[in-house]
């Protein structure tokens, strides 16, 4: 049986835990577009790959000190966890093709009615 994790543990555990919160709420807000600013496909990639690894640092954290939020037979949710960081990357590599070919459709409407203009 584990040794029962000190207090120093369990405080390094929890200023995990609030700072994986605050990555998550900043990347929720950013994806909304509430923050008020400009959150681009390279900032909403980095937030996902800043949160999956703090998710690893939370779960070595909590092996080595003998709290297991994750079963160590199960891989299974780590595995989902990697899935839907992928997704999140996936997704944003398609957003950034379509605002280029949204902002190229622009382009060619500005030049059509420039031309129109003259």
């Amino acid at each position: 049986m584990a040794a029962k994790p000190n207090q120093s543990e369990l405080e390094a555990v929890s200023d995990i835990i609030q700072s994986l919160q605050q990555q998550a709420n900043t990347f929720f807000k950013g994806m909304q577009m509430s923050s008020g600013s400009y959150f681009s496909i390279d900032d909403a990639r980095a937030n996902l790959n800043s949160l999956s690894n703090m998710t690893d640092t939370l779960q070595e954290k909590l092996k080595s000190s003998g709290m297991h939020a994750i079963p160590l037979d199960s891989e299974m949710l780590q595995l989902d966890c990697q899935a839907t960081v992928r997704k999140g990357n996936e997704d944003s590599e398609a957003g950034k093709l379509t605002m280029q070919r949204v902002q190229m459709n622009c382009s060619a409407v500005n030049k059509t009615m420039s031309s129109l203009k003259k």
